[in-house]
């Protein structure tokens, strides 16, 4: 189930459309393979070791057709902002922290590196280099 609303959400955002690559599924295929299809196409591969949709390079530079201009709305920054000024910072990680903030802003209309390093009020190569020291890396 999750690997179907994260596809969902994925052709949200790259269009109608829009399919993965390929998708991976742990258990066997099913005897009915069209609503599979509908979802994620035709490249389906069953009895894998993981659930798993592939994404292209391409995908990733497809324009997000939620969110043409790649920015915040006031509504996503103001979470955002609530979240930074109340105290999960003191008690979880830095990397908790950015992750929390980027869940946050993908729920909005998504994000980048310079978003969730200016909602933590760092430049972005800080960000990347506080994040590269735990062995995280940020990408798109």
């Amino acid at each position: 189930m999750p690997t179907v609303i994260c596809s969902n959400v994925l052709r949200r955002s790259l269009g109608r459309q829009w399919f993965p690559s390929y998708t991976q599924f742990r258990y066997a295929a099913p005897m009915n393979l069209e609503p599979l299809r509908k979802v994620f196409g035709e490249h389906l591969f069953f009895n894998q070791d993981v659930n798993a949709i592939h994404l292209s390079n391409e995908d990733f530079e497809r324009p997000n057709h939620r969110n043409p201009t790649n920015s915040i709305s006031i509504a996503g920054k103001k979470v955002v902002q609530r979240e930074v000024e109340s105290n999960i910072g003191e008690s979880v990680s830095f990397v908790q922290r950015v992750d929390r903030i980027i869940r946050l802003l993908i729920n909005d209309e998504g994000c980048c590196v310079s978003e969730v390093a200016q909602a933590l009020d760092l430049s972005s190569r800080t960000l990347q280099y506080r994040l590269k020291t735990d062995n995280i890396i940020y990408q798109k």
